[in-house]
């Protein structure tokens, strides 16, 4: 039977863990805490599930031994904050993949990859749980052939990496839609509002004024 170590840091991974143990195989270290692991017990396969720590680079001395789920198509989207970048690099499609990993950083063979457009009224947040639900998809595609032993891959060839940044979460806003914004809001009643791809955002201070009149 084989002996698996399956890591994972979201919700979806959890409830993935409770399938992976209904299928034929031993889970001899499951944990979805986003715990960092160092060291592992003898295992035959190694899953990571949206896991965001790096699994040490001696667990890849043996091939093929490791599988990762990313939240991006590859090769074009490594790294990290890939929605984010995708919609400013007006990229045209998104997607997951699951592939072996190496001792680099998402650069390992492709087992599958899907792709699906983004859309004008796409938000990082729409692209993300799209992505993840195509993971879950994936994984329990994959990993009924993966208990059985090494499945086809692909090498990627040239990707593009993005490296984790902190994002600034601030629009910077013209003088005259400054001005806009502030003739528009009358609180607690009014606010400025704004469409983009077809959905209505409105614009609300992170600190509205207290009420007490006293």
């Amino acid at each position: 039977m084989t002996r698996v170590i399956y890591l994972s840091s979201t919700r979806n991974g959890e409830l993935l863990l409770d399938w992976l143990t209904g299928q034929h195989c031993e889970v001899i270290l499951a944990d979805t805490s986003d715990s960092k692991h160092i060291a592992f017990p003898a295992y035959d396969l190694g899953i990571s599930f949206l896991y965001t720590h790096r699994i040490p680079a001696c667990e890849f001395d043996i091939p093929y031994k490791w599988v990762n789920f990313h939240p991006g198509p590859l090769p074009e989207f490594q790294g990290r904050n890939l929605a984010f970048n995708a919609i400013l690099n007006d990229a045209m499609t998104f997607g997951a993949t699951v592939h072996y990993m190496d001792k680099e950083f998402d650069t390992g063979e492709i087992i599958e990859v899907v792709r699906f457009p983004i859309l004008p009224s796409d938000t990082a947040g729409d692209l993300v749980q799209k992505a993840h639900n195509a993971l879950v998809c994936l994984f329990k595609k994959q990993i009924p052939r993966l208990l059985l032993g090494k499945v086809p891959s692909e090498p990627q060839g040239k990707g593009r990496y993005f490296s984790k940044k902190p994002i600034d979460g601030f629009v910077v806003l013209t003088a005259e839609q400054q001005k806009l914004v502030r003739a528009l809001t009358v609180l607690p009643l009014y606010y400025a509002a704004a469409t983009i791809g077809g959905k209505s955002y409105r614009i609300v201070p992170l600190e509205e004024p207290s009420n007490d009149k006293r």
